[in-house]
């Protein structure tokens, strides 16, 4: 008699049902995209009890992936989590930088600085200046009442090409000095100067909208009552200025030029310290390039301490101009001169013999004209101009 050894039996799912599994699977999961693992794992398990407990369809059939149930309170994978709500989402000062007064009034006076330009948006730009004078300073709101529509009106009575670029300059800049002065608030001022370097960097070098910016510099600093302030600007001003650029020295001499209404004797302190500054400083003549650039860079200084004297000689009260400009002014100026064309090989003589060189090659030439090479005097070029003139 044979002995009968027990097996273990096997559950598993019949072929045909793996057979039909497998392209329904297919089907699914690239319908829905991918499944976790372990569940996926957990529902093939519990596949056959799922398909035998459904009515309306054939024992040991199982379920569609996508029909198989989940477990309750699980999550699908695929479906993301909301990131919970911070208490500070409505405070839109957080999450955005909003524009100051400063950098918004800044804005639109560039924009303003060329009113005729993309259809006429400088207009629109004083308009809107108009309108939002309470959120850039309550003190300005009767000033601009009265100061902005007698720009507009000077615009209206002016086309494009009939406008004068110096004079429309010079009243916007006229209109932010009474505007820094209604407001009185030394702080308010400092921040809108700071904000005016700002924007003036992220422009193109020689562009309109930076000259502009630079002087409205000088406007601001010289409506600027902090006099500490003011000093540091101007020195960083005059010391930190590549002079081989134009577009720097151009900006130096804006500022400081504008500054000097207000803080002539301040200005003239500071260009005089930094003037002394400048001592010669020997180069061997083996570093010949070296020895170039450095003679480049001080006769562009010198150049440019020759036209910021001037230029504040312009801006500066007459009562005070008058009290210092001989010795402070004048004889600055011609010191410099002097130095750039030692720096660049120029005397006053080799100037007046080049003079002379080029009226002995012009036909038209006249021993009086040789002569005045030769005294520095002037003299009559004309039937009706006088010797002294």
């Amino acid at each position: 008699m044979e002995t009968l050894t027990a097996r273990p039996v096997e559950t598993q799912i019949p072929e045909r049902h793996d057979t039909h599994l497998r392209p329904l699977g297919l089907h699914s999961t690239e319908a829905v995209g991918p499944i976790d693992d372990g569940i996926l794992g957990d529902h093939l398990a519990d596949a056959p009890a799922v398909s035998s407990a459904t009515p309306g369809r054939p024992r040991g059939r199982p379920l569609p992936p996508y029909r198989w149930s989940r477990p309750r309170g699980s999550r699908s994978p695929r479906t993301p989590r909301r990131p919970a709500r911070s208490s500070r989402c409505g405070d839109t000062r957080v999450t955005a930088r909003l524009l100051t007064p400063q950098a918004l009034l800044a804005r639109l006076l560039v924009v303003a600085a060329a009113p005729h330009t993309s259809g006429g948006c400088g207009i629109a730009a004083l308009r809107l200046l108009q309108a939002l004078s309470t959120e850039i300073h309550g003190a300005v709101g009767m000033v601009w009442a009265v100061k902005i529509p007698f720009l507009l009106e000077h615009l209206a009575e002016r086309s494009e090409s009939s406008l004068d670029s110096a004079e429309w300059e010079h009243l916007l800049l006229k209109f932010l000095r009474t505007s820094l002065e209604t407001i009185e608030s030394q702080a308010w001022t400092m921040a809108f100067s700071f904000e005016l370097n700002q924007q003036a960097g992220s422009y193109c070098r020689l562009s309109r909208e930076q000259a502009f910016l630079y002087k409205a510099v000088g406007v601001s600093l010289a409506a600027c009552q902090h006099v500490p302030y003011v000093r540091e600007e101007i020195r960083k001003y005059f010391f930190q200025t590549n002079y081989l650029e134009a577009s720097e020295r151009e900006a130096m001499i804006s500022v400081v030029a504008g500054s000097a209404e207000s803080h002539f004797p301040l200005a003239l302190e500071v260009v005089h310290e930094f003037g002394a500054t400048m001592e010669e400083r020997p180069v061997s003549g083996a570093f010949r390039r070296l020895k170039e650039y450095h003679q480049g860079k001080r006769a562009g200084t010198h150049t440019a301490l020759v036209l910021a004297y001037g230029r504040m000689a312009l801006c500066a009260p007459r009562e005070q101009l008058l009290a210092r400009v001989e010795s402070d002014v004048v004889g600055p100026i011609l010191r410099h001169y002097r130095a750039s064309c030692q720096v660049l090989g120029f005397t006053f003589s080799t100037k007046v013999s080049a003079a002379q060189r080029g009226l002995a090659s012009c036909p038209s030439r006249t021993p009086s004209l040789l002569r005045a090479c030769r005294t520095g005097a002037p003299q009559a070029t004309g039937p009706g101009s006088s010797g002294g003139r």
